[in-house]
């Protein structure tokens, strides 16, 4: 027998009758070679390191008959016709069948996840964005938080710093449904309840009470 018939016969196409098992030292599967007629139970799943994937039933695999022996088949690669991913040529993804992806693109890398929350990045930055629409946007512009109903919550405090003390700045009108308080302890000072020093007579007033 030439060397090249063995190789073709040693080289099969099967299509998984169940899904690939899970536990122990390597995955198996059951699977039914059409050419042939005949199934085989138990083929090991070959897999690369670090990536560990499940096929589900019907899955394609490619297998192969070590030393010629049917006995002996292993599958080598899988295929599933159900569940293909879109690629631009030279891109790669990894994905499941509820369109879970880690998309390297060519503009940059995209995670997403079941429920169409995503992160991107690429050249100008990151960017955040959820199912509802709200997102964070790095880029070379500062950050940018959108919230789809127009409201920013913030739990704790927002804090900002920068060299010469001019801290944090806001552009456009703040509203506050309370009151706003400046400096802290016996220093501070309320927007909505300080007093003034110096009231009397005509003209300005003098600074805001400290504790007031």
């Amino acid at each position: 027998m030439s060397l090249l018939r063995r190789t073709i016969q040693a080289i099969g196409l099967g299509r998984g009758t169940t899904p690939a098992t899970d536990g122990g030292k390597i995955r198996s599967v059951q699977m039914k070679f059409p050419t042939l007629g005949n199934t085989a139970d138990g083929v090991p799943l070959m897999q690369h390191y670090g990536f560990a994937s499940r096929p589900h039933a019907s899955c394609d695999y490619t297998t192969v008959a070590m030393a010629h022996d049917p006995g002996k088949t292993v599958a080598v690669a899988s295929n599933d016709q159900r569940y293909q991913f879109p690629l631009a040529e030279g891109e790669s993804a990894i994905h499941d069948d509820q369109v879970q992806s880690v998309h390297i693109q060519r503009d940059g890398i995209a995670w997403t996840d079941k429920f169409m929350n995503s992160i991107t990045s690429g050249a100008s930055g990151f960017n955040f964005t959820d199912k509802w629409g709200n997102s964070f946007v790095t880029g070379a512009g500062g950050v940018t938080i959108t919230s789809c109903t127009g409201v920013v919550t913030v739990d704790n405090e927002i804090a900002g710093s920068s060299e010469g003390g001019t801290g944090a700045s806001f552009s456009g009108v703040i509203k506050s449904l309370q009151n706003v308080i400046a400096n802290v302890g016996a220093a501070q000072v309320g927007l909505a309840t300080h007093t003034h020093s110096d009231a009397g007579g005509s003209g300005n007033s003098g600074p805001p009470v400290p504790g007031t």
